[in-house]
C-alpha cells in the first residue's frame, strides 16, 4: 500500500451523460520521500482502462479457466454449464443451468442431475435480468450453513430458503440454498465494468452519491490500489447501504464521516489519515467481489 500522503485528489467520471467533475484538494506532505518535499504527484486515470473492457484478449484464459455450477462468473464462455446467469438474483453472474421441475433437484433441461444443486423458479413478471432473458427457472447451489456458500465465493452472503424481495418463494417446501439478496430489487448491471449502476438505479442519490464520494477518498487515499475500478466500488458500496428500499442508516453514517474528515481538512498532512484515527481503517465495499476473468484463470 503507498504512502497515504502521496496525493489526496478526487475524481468523479459520471457514467454516460453525468457531468464530469472533478475535485482537486492538494496535501502538504512534509518531505513524504521527497529530497525537495516541493514534487507533485498526478493521480492516475482510474477509468477507461484496458482491464476494464469486456471485450479485452481474455479468450486464451477462458478456454482453460473452467468454473462449477454455483461459482460467479462474468461470461457464459467461463462456466461448465456454459450459462452465466447475470440478474437481481447476486451482483454478480452465476454459473447454472435451466432446470425441469422447481423445487426439485437440479435436473437440467436435457436432462443431466447436478449434485449439491437445487431448482428454483423466481416470478417471470417481476425476476429483472440482463442476460437470458427466458431463464427464470434454474439451479442454485444448496448450503448448510453460510460457510459453505463463501467457501464457495465470499460474495455469497447467506444461507437460507429462496427468497424473492424478502418473501419465501415455497414456504412450505423450504431448502437452503447461496443467496446473495443484496442484489435483489435493484436492476442489474455488468458485473465486469459496473457501468452506468447510477443511470440503472436511479433512485436514492443521496446514497449514491456518497458511494462514489467514499470510493473516490478510498482512491484518493491509496487505500485501494491504482486502477481500481471506481464504479464497482460504488455499486457495492450502494447494494450494502440500501436493501429492499431500506437505507442502512449505520453504513451511511459512518461513510459520511470518512468524506466529512477527508473534505475537512484540505491541504493539511491529516488529510488522509484522520479518519482511520478516528474511525479506523476503511473498508473497500468490493473486497469481496468476484476477481477478473484474467485473475481468476490465473490461480
Amino acid at each position: 500500500m503507498k504512502d497515504r500522503c502521496e496525493h489526496a485528489t478526487i475524481r468523479h467520471d459520471r457514467p454516460l451523460a453525468w457531468a464530469f467533475l472533478v475535485v482537486v484538494l492538494s496535501v502538504a506532505c512534509n518531505d513524504a520521500g521527497n529530497n525537495d518535499g516541493n514534487s507533485e504527484q498526478t493521480p492516475p486515470d482510474l477509468h477507461n482502462q484496458d482491464v476494464f473492457d469486456v471485450e479485452n484478449d481474455n479468450t486464451a484464459q477462458q478456454t482453460i479457466c473452467s468454473l462449477s455450477l454455483g461459482e460467479p462468473c462474468f461470461e457464459d464462455e467461463q462456466c461448465e454449464t456454459g450459462l452465466c446467469l447475470i440478474s437481481e438474483f447476486a451482483p454478480f453472474g452465476v454459473c447454472t443451468v435451466p432446470c425441469q421441475t422447481a423445487p426439485d433437484v437440479c435436473i437440467s433441461v436435457d436432462g443431466v442431475e447436478y449434485p449439491n444443486a437445487w431448482c428454483v423458479e423466481l416470478p417471470e413478471d417481476q425476476f429483472i435480468l440482463l442476460n437470458h432473458p427466458d431463464t427464470n427457472r434454474f439451479c442454485v447451489r444448496t448450503c448448510a450453513t453460510v460457510e459453505d456458500c463463501t467457501d464457495i465465493h465470499p460474495a455469497y452472503e447467506t444461507c437460507d430458503e429462496i427468497k424473492y424481495k424478502g418473501n419465501p418463494i415455497y414456504p412450505s417446501d423450504p431448502k437452503s440454498v447461496c443467496q446473495a439478496p443484496s442484489a435483489t430489487g435493484k436492476n442489474p448491471v455488468n458485473p465486469f465494468t459496473c457501468a452506468e449502476w447510477q443511470t440503472k438505479n436511479p433512485n436514492f442519490s443521496s446514497e449514491r452519491k456518497l458511494c462514489t464520494d467514499y470510493c473516490a477518498y478510498l482512491s484518493a487515499c491509496n487505500y485501494i490500489e491504482d486502477g481500481h475500478n471506481l464504479d464497482c466500488c460504488a455499486w457495492y458500496c450502494y447494494l450494502q447501504m440500501v436493501d429492499n428500499n431500506k437505507v442502512d442508516e449505520q453504513y451511511k453514517d459512518l461513510l459520511n464521516n470518512y468524506v466529512k474528515v477527508f473534505l475537512s481538512a484540505p491541504g493539511t498532512a491529516i488529510q488522509c489519515t484522520q479518519g482511520e484515527v478516528q474511525f479506523g481503517p476503511p473498508s473497500a465495499p468490493d473486497k469481496n467481489a468476484p476477481k477478473s476473468v484474467a485473475e481468476l484463470c490465473a490461480e
